[in-house]
């Protein structure tokens, strides 16, 4: 009860992290997050999903049919299509739809949708990230449109003024005229809400206008205009200008082609400016970001890859001339592949197989080789970038774990050193064990014995009758002696172990529990005999005693069973008590020394030295089971026959 306690506070202060997190995020890059499980049916929003589809959060989410109807059409068939390829095939999606929201309001949202699994990989439900990007959509509406309107417009321009006008309005587009020989320049009307002139008076002086030009795109203009004057060289310009009235900036894109007259001389020019100052920030912010992502990429420890889908590189950081020995232009073109050690070919494909069909990878760790020959060890983490529905690149980004791998190699080779101390450590014991028991057995026994039999002859003696309380009193002292030390010879070192084997020993260790505890035990099995060495049948018979130890002393069990079996590579060993049971994570936890969690994790460490699997599965009010596995020795007709067949 404490426990669950604990975790549900645990859980209420994780929750509160998560929901801090998601209104911030949402506030900063307008995402909202969605989660549905199928066993309740229900759904989850953050509050900015809400904001989305226009409703208010303190409201009920509506129905799945109220929130299909908000969409139409293509994008409607577009939403079902991906849903239902991610339930079937667990297929994530990254799709933009647009759709009318409860307000009556038309947005743009790009959603990214995948499965939820439990701890066990089975999939609870779907989990999805909504993002109103109405903004930028337009944008790039707009951006599409305004370019096709300027191509048209050029067209248009000697046909018609009024489209002139109207396309002006439309797409923020001035259209101007100008004639040498007259130095006389006719504007359109949105020409002066670019410059920030007025409408009702006539064109200032050239030279005032020229003086709204920024300096550095000064020379620019004039260059422009001198080539196509004199070569009739069209231009298509990007200048910054300062509004009149404002004096804000002004980027302005400025298009012209020469006036020819009928004997082909230029006379003139004509042609169109754009505002494109939104735009203008936009793509500057863009290429801010790329700057800064690059300055990232080119000055990190780490690898920084832009792959395609077969793992060709089209991007690598010039850290893995430090990393692996190479230039950044010997890898560009190359495949991932080319360096990967045989061993981990696989399993690195596999991976990025996996990726493919799952937006979120691991880390994964795989040996490359060196410039010089030699293998290290990175760790990769890839996410895809989607192009629709298909994956278009790969953004990795990998480190050097050659140092932590050998770390750990050198950890993992002192647990085994220690293992096998632990190991021999334990067969010294037994070995004294086995000596202190036999010399209690050989001397201690054999003397309260002679003195039984003495103390016997005595009292049958007529010349002792006076003695006779006395002797009884001695005898049964004598007997209580040698029952106490064949008891301490048995728990010591069963001679039973030896003489007999593990199934014999182990129906003495029950019956003995039985008779000491008044705790009913049961063992079930068909074989009479199992063939095993001593090292095995000592560290076995120990493992089994801990855990019936720990049953009596921890798990107020009243019944417990062992069941014996085998199979063609195990002989099985199933321990069941009907105690109180336990939390199982406790185990993991190697630092606890207290109870019974030491003793089980030292009855783990003695089955895997002997190549067995420890298995222990546990609930609270529900008992506990313990599984040995202990892999059978090979007969000696195996082994003829092992000789047999490499003489052939």
């Amino acid at each position: 009860m404490e426990n669950s306690k604990k975790e549900l506070q645990i859980s209420l202060r994780l929750l509160e992290k998560k929901e801090l997190s998601l209104r911030e995020s949402s506030r900063i890059a307008k995402i909202g997050y969605s989660d549905y499980l199928f066993e309740t049916n229900a759904f989850y929003w953050s509050d900015y999903v809400y904001k989305i589809f226009g409703l208010d959060p303190n409201k009920e989410i509506p129905s799945r049919e109220e929130m299909i109807a908000v969409y139409k059409g293509e994008f409607l068939e577009k939403l079902i299509s991906a849903t239902k390829k991610l339930d079937a095939d667990g297929i994530p999606y990254d799709i933009e739809l647009k759709m009318t929201n409860f307000v009556n309001k038309e947005v743009w949202i790009r959603i990214i949708g995948h499965l939820i699994y439990d701890d066990d990989k089975n999939v609870i439900g779907r989990s999805g990230v909504l993002q109103d990007i109405t903004d930028s959509k337009l944008n790039r509406i707009e951006l599409k449109r305004s370019k096709k309107e300027i191509e048209n417009s050029l067209k248009q321009l000697e046909k018609n003024k009024a489209s002139m006008d109207e396309a002006s309005k439309v797409a923020k587009i001035g259209y101007f005229e100008y004639i040498i020989a007259k130095d006389d320049f006719r504007w359109s009307e949105y020409l002066y809400d670019i410059y920030g002139l007025d409408k009702a008076k006539p064109l200032p002086p050239r030279a005032d206008i020229v003086a709204q030009i920024d300096k550095d795109s000064l020379p620019v203009i004039k260059q422009a205009t001198l080539d196509l004057t004199n070569n009739g060289v069209s231009y298509d310009i990007q200048m910054k200008i300062y509004h009149k009235k404002t004096g804000k900036a002004v980027w302005v894109r400025n298009v012209a082609e020469p006036i020819f007259d009928e004997n082909k001389n230029i006379i003139g020019r004509r042609g169109l400016a754009q505002d494109i100052t939104d735009k203008k920030e936009s793509i500057d912010k863009i290429a801010r970001a790329e700057e800064l992502y690059r300055l990232l990429a080119d000055n990190t420890n780490d690898l920084i890859c832009l792959q395609e889908y077969d793992s060709t590189f089209k991007y690598i950081s010039p850290s893995i001339e430090n990393i692996l020995g190479y230039k950044q232009e010997e890898f560009i073109g190359r495949k991932v592949y080319d360096i990967v050690h045989p061993e981990d070919l696989k399993s690195l494909k596999n991976t990025f197989f996996n990726i493919s069909k799952e937006v979120k990878s691991h880390a994964f760790p795989f040996r490359a080789l060196h410039k010089k020959g030699h293998y290290i060890w990175l760790e990769f983490l890839s996410t895809p970038v989607y192009n629709g529905d298909d994956i278009n690149y790969f953004v990795t980004s990998a480190r050097d774990i050659t140092q932590t791998m050998v770390a750990n190699e050198n950890i993992q080779e002192y647990q085994k050193s220690l293992k096998r101390l632990t190991t021999e450590i334990t067969l010294i014991e037994e070995k004294q064990k086995k000596e202190i028991a036999s010399n209690i057995h050989d001397h201690l026994s054999q003397s309260l014995v002679i003195s039984k039999m003495k103390i016997k002859e005595l009292k049958r003696n007529k010349e002792y009758e006076k003695l006779i309380k006395d002797l009884d009193f001695i005898e049964n002292h004598i007997t209580d002696a040698l029952d106490n030390s064949r008891k301490i010879t048995f728990e010591l070192s069963p001679p039973v172990l030896y003489q007999l084997g593990i199934v014999d020993a182990l129906f003495w260790l029950f019956e003995y529990i039985e008779k000491t505890y008044e705790i009913k035990s049961d063992i079930y099995t068909t074989l009479d005999t199992v063939k095993m060495d001593d090292t095995k049948s000592i560290l076995l018979y120990r493992s089994i005693q801990e855990v019936v130890n720990n049953a009596v002393k921890y798990s107020k069990a009243s019944f417990f069973t062992l069941n014996i079996d085998e199979n063609s590579n195990y002989i099985s060993f199933i321990f069941k008590d009907n105690g109180n049971g336990f939390d199982t994570k406790k185990l993991k936890n190697n630092h606890n020394t207290n109870g019974s969690g030491f003793g089980l994790f030292t009855v783990k460490e003695r089955i895997e030295n002997i190549r067995g699997k420890f298995n222990i599965s546990s609930e609270i009010s529900n008992g506990t089971t313990v599984v040995f596995n202990i892999p059978k020795s090979p007969s000696k007709s195996h082994n003829v026959q092992n000789i047999q067949q490499k003489l052939i």
